[in-house]
């Protein structure tokens, strides 16, 4: 499950001032006052996060906006988990009481369960800005994935496959995800009623981490020992990986078909933003075990990074000299939208049995 369930172990959330720095970026840390644990699980498309901090064995949820800072407070817990959150600001997660666990959507504090029939458990991880769900529940010892438009559900699982676990959801309600048949863990994506399988050639270990507008995925692949990342448009893939890195992980695609992602370097873990070739290396003065949750179309990409000294913190990086994440629509309808359709995923011709590879 690519939802990033860590336990933070903090208590009232701030944001710490921008730094400046090099890579044409300005950096917002997230940090629990008083505590070293605090991170960040989801970014919308006007750079509104959400994310989860602690106190004792407590976990809590929070949503900040522009400096303020709102409590997500589900009536089940004590271990609140937001996972994601959409334009209008809904969140989506789940809670658990160490034996039983609750989803959750937190729509301006008021808050539903959805369930799975039939679930022992059910983990929103996802929600688009028409309101959409997509996660992953359980029955015995098994995951499989699922949508939840307006509590109308559709069940998810990759044929032939033991788990299948859901991690994107885009703007047309088509998910992404990894499956496993016991032998094989692959990625896929799901539409209408057809599953996609996206694996590399050549590749093993295939997980889809995220999924555009125009249908172009990004994930992780494996060859031999080293990760690559990929971006698959069409059915042809592009490999992504850092120079001189060791690891490359492409975690989220934007509408633009700008990447972000993190790699490993020697004992540096740090962030990247890729443009048509181009990296560009994120990371907080001081970070390390930099990881990516999110970007937008605004080019913020949203993180979580450690310091040397310890503790785990979240980041929102803002490319020096955009605009605010509001006035994308205007500039969006003033170009009429170029270089939204970057990497466009073309439909694949041919399908047997409902699932085409």
């Amino acid at each position: 499950m690519k939802v990033r369930l860590v336990v933070a172990l903090a208590a009232s959330v701030v944001g710490v001032g921008p730094q400046a720095l090099a890579g044409g970026y300005t950096y917002a840390t997230i940090q629990e006052p008083g505590t070293t644990v605090t991170q960040i699980q989801g970014l919308n498309s006007l750079g509104v996060v959400t994310g989860d901090y602690g106190v004792g064995f407590n976990t809590f949820g929070f949503i900040e906006s522009g400096g303020v800072y709102t409590a997500v407070t589900p009536p089940t817990g004590p271990l609140v988990l937001p996972t994601g959150i959409n334009r209008a600001g809904v969140v989506v997660g789940f809670t658990s009481n160490g034996t039983v666990n609750t989803a959750f959507v937190d729509t301006g504090g008021v808050y539903t369960a959805p369930s799975v029939p039939g679930a022992t458990s059910t983990y929103p991880v996802a929600i688009n800005d028409a309101g959409v769900i997509a996660g992953q529940y359980v029955v015995g010892s098994r995951h499989m994935g699922f949508i939840d438009a307006g509590g109308s559900y559709v069940r998810l699982s990759v044929p032939g496959a033991i788990n299948t676990l859901v991690d994107s959801i885009n703007a047309s309600g088509v998910v992404g995800g990894q499956y496993s048949t016991g032998s094989v863990n692959g990625g896929f994506t799901y539409s209408g009623g057809v599953f996609t399988l996206i694996n590399p050639p050549g590749g093993t270990n295939t997980s889809v981490s995220g999924i555009n507008a125009s249908g172009a995925v990004v994930g992780q692949y494996t060859v031999g020992s080293t990760t690559f990342g990929f971006v698959e448009s069409g059915g042809v893939y592009t490999t992504l990986s850092v120079p001189g890195a060791s690891f490359t992980s492409a975690d989220a695609i934007n509408d633009l078909g700008e990447v972000a992602g993190y790699y490993q370097m020697g004992a540096n873990q740090l962030g990247f933003v890729e443009r048509g070739g181009v990296y560009t290396t994120l990371g907080p003065v001081g970070g390390t075990g930099v990881t990516v949750v999110g970007i937008n179309d605004a080019g913020q990409v949203a993180g979580n990074y450690s310091k040397a000294g310890g503790g785990l913190f979240g980041f929102v990086a803002t490319p020096i000299g955009a605009p605010e994440p509001a006035d994308w629509s205007l500039i969006f309808v003033g170009v009429g939208w170029m270089g939204a359709a970057f990497r466009l995923r073309r439909r694949r011709g041919g399908s047997v049995g409902g699932f085409r590879d």
